[in-house]
């Protein structure tokens, strides 16, 4: 599994921690869920038409470039 690390406004992680314990999750499941329902055909979004050329496209080119 990899791993990453962001940076998040202090609203929305304490935001974040407040929803986590509530569903008695830690804040890896917690933003592991988000990201699956966010990356999930539920939530409207046409895969490579959100952010420009998409987020896909980009990861293809990145991953296209490297050795």
């Amino acid at each position: 599994m990899g791993a990453i690390s962001l940076k998040l406004p202090e609203d929305v992680l304490q935001a974040s921690r407040r929803c986590a314990d509530s569903l008695h999750l830690s804040m890896a499941a917690y933003i592991r869920q988000a990201v699956e329902r966010m990356n999930s055909k539920d939530a409207g979004v046409t895969p490579g038409k959100t952010f420009g050329r998409g987020l896909e496209e980009s990861a293809q080119r990145k991953h296209a470039r490297q050795p």
